[in-house]
């Protein structure tokens, strides 16, 4: 970390920074320019940090609109923000936290034309607070070709990492390869999934809405209060997620612009239902009538079950019913929006593999992000290190873990 130099300027909002930096620092962190992708979880955690430490000129780019789901932990954004633009909102929010900053919103996909070398070269640094790894590697590609030092950051549950690259000094982000996500966008799971994943992780979510405890409220769909498994028969819980939900979200223009709609289904009829809970072969994709029988017959089922019990029921993937009702509402879900099917026995899979987003993990790893820049911005990029977020204590009582990035 910084040394604490004795002698500083103080009475104004930077007094705290020159203590450590100096006047000469603080300075050369005013005069910065700097670009975030990604205005999520981690991109509002960073942004708040850049502001308050004075970053001279904030760039945040991310396609995404706010959605109520995001609420929760992305704490730049309320209730009245949803439906609009994820950093055009948090632009015009961090921009009330400091006045001399200047900070602009850009809504658009980051893989777009415009944003090339060209664009990437007049920042001083560039951060990669994205959910996704295609995405992350073209900024990489970009950052690495236009030489400009890139921060990469990323959570998973309650571990995360802060890492500096440097074209030709330190590893890129496609050095090493990468493992499958466990944790995922909220607002892709809700508004556009286009990964099995993600209609996986939506269909838990559906599960622990009707029948378990979860704080997630507002995560798969906007039930009213009263509104629980109690009130709602196989049909209607149907034509409430794949026909209604669906139609909403297709009111949302500004959703469809680069991505193709999704679709809703066809009711669900009532009746003449085969005893169908799991299929005989769990290795080949399901029909589409096969999973609509197995919705139907799971929900029923597990009405029973909750009813019977005080307790709520906990998600399992080994527990046939709850299992079934997860494979057959991601499978459906995958048809309303052209997502490659999966067998149940892959669904079954996925759906143990689940860590769920920490807002404290988003918190840190921006802090370590922002902390990175600071010393690229003074010309001390030889000091950053690669930082790892634990969940236990590790040695000597910290829970990062520092890595040196040069030999």
């Amino acid at each position: 970390f910084f040394s604490v130099s004795p002698k500083s300027s103080m009475g104004d909002r930077y007094a705290a920074m020159r203590a450590v930096i100096g006047d000469d620092g603080v300075e050369k962190v005013r005069k910065s320019k700097v670009l975030c992708v990604g205005a999520g979880g981690i991109g509002c955690e960073l942004l708040k940090d850049l502001v308050l430490a004075g970053f001279g000129h904030i760039v945040t780019i991310d396609l995404d609109t706010i959605d109520v789901s995001n609420l929760n932990r992305q704490f730049l954004f309320r209730k009245q923000h949803v439906g609009k633009a994820k950093a055009t909102v948090a632009a015009d929010v961090v921009r009330s936290f400091n006045s001399d900053v200047l900070v602009q919103g850009i809504q658009a996909d980051i893989k777009e034309e415009r944003f090339d070398n060209e664009f990437f070269s007049q920042f001083d640094v560039v951060f990669a607070a994205l959910d996704n790894i295609p995405a992350r590697r073209h900024v990489n590609r970009l950052c690495i070709a236009s030489g400009i030092p890139m921060v990469e950051s990323g959570t998973q549950g309650y571990i995360g990492h802060a890492t500096l690259i440097l074209k030709g000094k330190t590893q890129c982000f496609d050095c090493t390869p990468k493992a499958t996500p466990k944790t995922y966008a909220v607002c892709t799971i809700r508004q556009h999934p286009d990964k099995p994943i993600h209609c996986v992780v939506w269909a838990k979510y559906l599960f622990s809405l009707l029948f378990g405890e979860t704080d997630d409220v507002g995560k798969v769909t906007d039930l009213a209060e009263d509104r629980t498994y109690a009130a709602y028969s196989a049909e209607s819980l149907f034509r409430k997620v794949f026909i209604d939900d669906i139609n909403a979200l297709l009111e949302i223009d500004s959703l469809w612009k680069k991505r193709s709609p999704p679709v809703p289904l066809m009711p669900l009829s009532e009746g003449g239902h085969e005893q169908r809970l799991w299929p005989s072969n769990d290795q080949k994709l399901l029909d589409e009538r096969v999973a609509r029988e197995m919705f139907s017959i799971s929900f029923e089922e597990l009405k029973k079950r909750r009813s019977k019990s005080e307790a709520a029921l906990n998600f399992d993937k080994d527990d046939q019913e709850a299992m079934a009702f997860v494979a057959a509402a991601a499978d459906l879900r995958c048809r309303c929006f052209f997502v490659p099917a999966e067998t149940p026995f892959k669904l079954k899979t996925l759906a143990g593999s689940i860590v769920p987003a920490i807002a404290s993990s988003n918190a840190a790893v921006a802090g370590l992000s922002a902390e990175s820049a600071i010393r690229v911005v003074l010309g001390r990029a030889n000091e950053c290190v690669s930082s790892y977020l634990s969940r236990s204590i590790a040695s000597g009582g910290k829970v990062f873990s520092p890595i040196s990035l040069f030999p």
